[in-house]
């Protein structure tokens, strides 16, 4: 396989896609959140949330094991989707340009409305460990990016 187009394939959905279905674990089971996110170039992605969500209470300040699911498209013959598992950790300080870059990706003004940290919420990272594109492309085979 061409691992230079499942990669870009896969910073392709990170781009488009600005929301994320975010599972965690904690002493009562499983559980699943949908945060807005964005991501770096080594594909880390980043959410805010306030820390005293089931997720954010689950992560605590890290490392703990996570999983994700990213959907571009779902539609016959036209998905587009990435799996990812990897360890989440809470972020210290303010976090301006995360904040700006998912505003953009929100479609908002990304020179209003800042100030997460000041209002209660936290910033966090996950870092994959495992990324799976599903494709189309691929005849619904996952490939693996990381």
């Amino acid at each position: 396989m061409d691992t230079a187009l499942i990669t870009t394939l896969g910073q392709n959905i990170l781009a488009e896609v600005c929301i994320m279905s975010l599972s965690v674990a904690d002493g009562r089971g499983p559980w699943c959140a949908q945060v807005g996110f964005v991501h770096d170039e080594s594909l880390n992605l980043y959410w805010v949330s306030k820390p005293d969500t089931r997720h954010s209470l689950a992560i605590g300040n890290g490392p703990t094991s996570v999983a994700a699911a990213i959907l571009a498209e779902w539609a016959p013959d036209r998905e587009r989707a990435l799996q990812l598992e990897g360890v989440a950790m809470a972020l210290e300080g303010d976090q301006v340009a995360l904040e700006k870059g998912l505003r953009e990706k929100l479609g908002k003004d990304a020179s209003q409305g800042l100030g997460y940290v000041e209002r209660g919420y936290k910033w966090y990272r996950l870092e994959p460990t495992t990324i799976y594109l599903l494709h189309h492309d691929f005849d619904y085979d996952r490939q693996r990016i990381r």
